[in-house]
């Protein structure tokens, strides 16, 4: 179990060999917390996400919980990212996971 600081340690890495690698789209599992509440990593990875698409550092944010077979934010990252498609319906409305397009 990593702290809240190695977990966004690891997200910096990933996302900049993502950005290295020609990577358009991650998905991301954070976890949704031990209490089932929601954890301080999944919060802190969120408030990130949330800092970098402002700044423009990412094009798009999306959490699992509002990822859906219909959603048009959904719809636009499995255009970009086909294989997504193959795990829709069990990552639809997922708090644990987050979706990043570069």
């Amino acid at each position: 179990m990593p702290t809240v600081d190695e977990a966004l340690d690891r997200l910096y890495r990933e996302l900049d060999h993502a950005r290295q690698s020609g990577i358009r789209v991650l998905k991301i599992i954070h976890g949704y917390g031990s209490a089932g509440r929601g954890g301080r990593i999944k919060d802190e990875v969120h408030r990130t996400l949330r800092a970098y698409r402002q700044t423009r550092r990412i094009k798009r944010f999306l959490p699992g919980e509002d990822y859906s077979e219909r959603g048009e934010d959904s719809r636009a990252l499995r255009r970009l990212c086909p294989e997504l498609e193959k795990h829709v319906r069990s990552d639809s409305r997922n708090p644990g996971i987050s979706f990043v397009e570069l």
